[in-house]
């Protein structure tokens, strides 16, 4: 009888859970409304097929480390874990390790920028730096400001803390400053304050394009007058494939800049070191933030990276790589001109993408899944948006694939915008009116 009330309360307590919840999750209703704002990217289940090796995917932004010293690093981490092992493996202070710090400070001197240690955070990539700076700064409903188009993981991180990303137009020389500067007038005549500017002035991700020179102490300037934080993304700023990078937005106005860098792209992303320079009262919330979220950035990452940049030529490694990714990017501008004349798209000097403008009735995100079956792979520009924007556009990628695969992957993709183009002239245009919530896409290792 006892066991039989039991069951009984047991079914009930099940059925009282599934109310509150959905058959799938019974915790649905439970989540804060972060979490429920959270999406899986559209294309994720495509990249599951899109990196068979039969696959050319110009889609991910993964540095090609093929060239690193390995034998060196080897040697480098066995002595670190023999000659400092208790330090290494040990937790550290929730700024991050004052060694790698310093080598922090110098290596943002080829942008103008001159950090004091103790005015660096260390994070676990520059991604976990946007999480921290969103956590610090953003209520629900806050607006942001973002270039059109901006990062995926950024898009993703203002969405998750419940912020509303508004869009500024770009062209060749980067973000407009009079569109800047009208779209903060309005937002303020609207009542709707802006928290931040985000921008990613070197060698944009996904545009490919750089601020120019001018524009800079223009856009530094305009923040200054309407107290406009800004943060500046910057993991690409020594790949230039020219020699080094224009002087960062941070120095034109230090106190008004949080200023974000990573290893991942000039040494290599599996160690996860990133850091943010801010002004002081800023780096202190990081901090705390940081120690909040994960006690402390990873020891071993940061001293292997502190003693890499203290014992090896990092400079000439970063040298190693832009002359790659320069080939590789002539490689992805030949192929365009080849193959699809039909298309425009940016020339990039640097980093790792480039920005492709599809011909009139074409949808990027709609012939994604034809392109992987036709075994080449993306970025559809709907990832790029948080408003809805993108359909027309692509993102590719000349970093990880060598000259011939982005040769034979944008000859393939070719060959599908040529069929999607006999089925456009066939059939018209459709239309392609999507609420905005469904183009967000979250950061993937395939989408930075």
């Amino acid at each position: 009888m006892d066991r039989a009330r039991s069951n009984g309360n047991a079914g009930e307590r099940h059925a009282a859970a599934a109310a509150a919840g959905t058959r799938l999750d019974p915790w649905f209703n439970t989540y804060a409304d972060r979490a429920l704002g959270m999406k899986q990217s559209e294309v994720r289940s495509l990249f599951a097929v899109a990196n068979r090796p039969e696959v050319v995917s110009l889609a991910g932004g993964m540095p090609n480390i093929a060239g690193l010293p390995l034998d060196f690093l080897a040697e480098m981490s066995a002595r670190l874990i023999r000659d400092r092992g208790t330090k290494i493996l040990q937790y550290g202070p929730g700024q991050g390790e004052e060694e790698l710090r310093e080598m922090i400070a110098e290596v943002m001197r080829p942008d103008g920028v001159r950090g004091h240690p103790d005015d660096i955070t260390v994070t676990t990539g520059s991604q976990q730096a946007l999480d921290l700076i969103s956590e610090i700064f953003l209520n629900p409903g806050d607006v942001v400001i973002a270039e059109a188009p901006s990062y995926v993981g950024a898009l993703g991180t203002f969405r998750a803390y419940q912020a509303n990303v508004v869009h500024v137009q770009m062209d060749e020389d980067g973000l407009i400053p009079e569109e800047f500067e009208d779209t903060l007038t309005r937002l303020d005549n609207e009542g709707r304050p802006v928290k931040f500017l985000y921008t990613i002035p070197n060698f944009h991700n996904p545009a490919g394009v750089c601020l120019s020179a001018e524009r800079r102490p223009r856009i530094a300037e305009i923040c200054k007058r309407h107290h406009v934080l800004i943060v500046e993304d910057n993991p690409y700023g020594l790949l230039g494939f020219d020699g080094d990078p224009i002087p960062a937005i941070q120095t034109f106005n230090p106190d008004g800049v949080v200023y974000l860098g990573s290893f991942s792209k000039t040494f290599a992303p599996g160690y996860r070191v990133g850091w943010a320079l801010a002004p002081a009262a800023v780096t202190a919330r990081l901090t705390l933030a940081n120690e909040n979220a994960l006690l402390c950035p990873t020891t071993f990452g940061q001293l292997s990276i502190a003693e890499y940049l203290k014992t090896y030529d990092w400079y000439q490694q970063v040298k190693e790589y832009r002359a790659m990714y320069h080939e590789r990017g002539q490689a992805m501008q030949h192929a365009l001109e080849t193959h699809l004349p039909m298309c425009t798209w940016t020339k990039p000097e640097g980093g790792f993408y480039t920005w492709v403008k599809l011909p009139e009735g074409l949808d990027a995100h709609a012939m994604l899944p034809r392109a992987v079956t036709n075994l080449v792979a993306y970025v559809s520009g709907t990832a790029f948006y948080a408003d809805g924007q993108g359909h027309d556009h692509m993102r590719l990628s000349f970093c990880y694939p060598t000259p011939e695969q982005i040769e034979e992957g944008v000859r393939r993709l070719s060959m599908v915008i040529s069929s999607e183009l006999e089925l456009v002239d066939m059939f018209g245009v459709k239309d392609r009116n999507m609420p905005p919530a469904a183009q967000l896409e979250g950061p993937t290792p395939d989408t930075f």
